[in-house]
């Protein structure tokens, strides 16, 4: 299980060591990974995250990889991301994870909401819920085949809704709405 995230509060890397603490007895084969650097003014933070990390009872199986420039690699190494976010703007990660066909358990805060359209895509959980994030996450590993399908499900839709030629149009409209009659058409201004 990953996520690609910093280390920072906002990010619930306490969430997702709580979670972890209550998955790994249960499941002796997952590992949580956490790639990402530490957040902006969020040393101590983090260094607490890492601390705890090594506690008997995690058995070495939560994992801090620090910042890293093969995010792809990283996602193709898991098999479920995780990002237990207390709040977001429009998350990447996200998006990469869904495109790589992972079955996604995230918070559902602003943009993820709009990625994460509907349940067969993947699952929303309010932020801060450690039994909704504990439940959802114990879906997936109970039921694999179930996840890898949300996983394929969602990758169709990221590259449905966020191609570049969708992406474009939605923008251009945007432009066009709040512009009003002078908005640009065909790369020239319209007279106003």
């Amino acid at each position: 299980m990953g996520t690609v995230a910093q280390v920072c509060r906002r990010k619930g890397i306490d969430l997702l060591l709580d979670v972890a603490r209550i998955l790994l007895p249960e499941f002796p084969r997952l590992v949580f990974v956490i790639a990402g650097p530490v957040g902006h003014q969020e040393d101590a933070f983090a260094e607490r995250m890492m601390q705890l990390a090594q506690d008997p009872a995690f058995d070495g199986r939560v994992r801090f990889l620090g910042p890293r420039g093969d995010v792809p690699d990283v996602l193709a190494s898991t098999d479920v991301f995780f990002l237990p976010t207390r709040a977001e703007g429009f998350p990447v990660a996200v998006l990469e994870a869904m495109a790589a066909g992972l079955p996604v358990v995230a918070s559902d805060v602003s943009g993820i909401h709009e990625m994460i359209a509907a349940p067969e895509l993947g699952w929303r959980v309010p932020p801060d819920s450690l039994e909704g994030f504990t439940a959802a996450l114990r879906t997936v590993l109970r039921l694999p085949d179930r996840g890898k399908a949300v996983g394929e499900r969602g990758r169709r839709s990221v590259y449905r809704r966020f191609d570049s030629a969708t992406v474009r149009r939605k923008l251009e409209a945007l432009y066009r709405g709040l512009c009003g009659p002078a908005a640009t058409t065909r790369g020239r201004t319209a007279p106003a």
